[in-house]
């Protein structure tokens, strides 16, 4: 019943811990400045009956 310690693998703690601040850098500084997907854009887009109406003058 009385296991022997083992020692901490300190390359083990490391690494996690620089995952762990990674991903907090990633989810502070990367993902905040991208924009929200379906949020308009500041610049005109046409309207989709206008390509339909250009694609019927053509033939």
């Amino acid at each position: 019943m009385n296991r022997k310690r083992t020692r901490p693998n300190w390359f083990r703690i490391i690494l996690l811990c620089l995952l762990v601040l990674g991903g907090a850098y990633v989810n502070r500084f990367i993902i905040s400045t991208q924009p929200s997907p379906f949020v308009s854009t500041p610049t005109p887009t046409r309207a989709p009956e206008s390509f339909i109406t250009e694609a019927e003058g053509i033939i």
